[in-house]
């Protein structure tokens, strides 16, 4: 996909990647939406899309190693792992795991949602507003974040992100999407889980 042709341009729920079906196979909620659609079948087939899910984890960790895929990022800045160089962030668009579980749940209850898809998307981030806001909320961290030009990798792109429009989601299911800054009071969670397992976040 050429980038640059497609910067300006927002994102609907009726936007499919143009990479045709037979080509992704894998593009299960499309052909999910042609199976309803062309056997016209009575069953509801609801599509709930979210981008990077970010969150508190509520299983076990015997190991902030083991941490899950979305949230290393985080952990990283926390733990000084990334003091250097902050991480590129490669997707710029999140939503908070607590927000996707609902979403699922107001699907299922609310009768207007019906067939409809859904984009769950809680807004843009990027790694430095990450790394800024675990500065403000926890100054005992100081030391082990990136500043000045260590956190250039971690911001936006000079040329911008992709636009979206997530209003349907806020509009038929009354989803209240939780801020960055929300997500980021996970730290302190994650924190008291370094102490436990590893006698304290290094």
């Amino acid at each position: 996909m050429d980038r640059a042709k497609t910067f300006g341009k927002k994102y609907l729920e009726a936007d499919w990647n143009p990479v045709t079906e037979k080509r992704q196979p894998g593009n299960s909620s499309l052909r999910a939406t042609n199976l309803y659609t062309c056997n016209h079948l009575s069953i509801n087939a609801l599509k709930c899309n979210p981008p990077l899910v970010l969150g508190p984890i509520i299983h076990y960790l015997n190991s902030l190693d083991a941490i899950n895929t979305s949230n290393k990022g985080t952990r990283n800045l926390m733990t000084g792992a990334a003091k250097e160089k902050c991480p590129p962030t490669g997707n710029f668009y999140w939503a908070d795991v607590r927000d996707i579980a609902l979403a699922h749940v107001l699907v299922m209850e609310k009768q207007e949602a019906a067939g409809l898809r859904f984009f769950m998307i809680a807004g843009l981030f990027c790694n430095k507003e990450i790394a800024e806001i675990i500065r403000e909320a926890y100054p005992e961290s100081e030391n082990k974040l990136p500043a000045g030009d260590a956190l250039a990798l971690g911001d936006y792109p000079e040329e911008g992100t992709l636009e979206y429009d997530n209003s349907r989601s806020i509009e038929v299911l009354e989803l209240k999407y939780r801020s960055l800054r929300e997500y980021c009071g996970f730290g302190e969670e994650l924190a008291g889980r370094g102490k436990e397992v590893n006698g304290g976040v290094h």
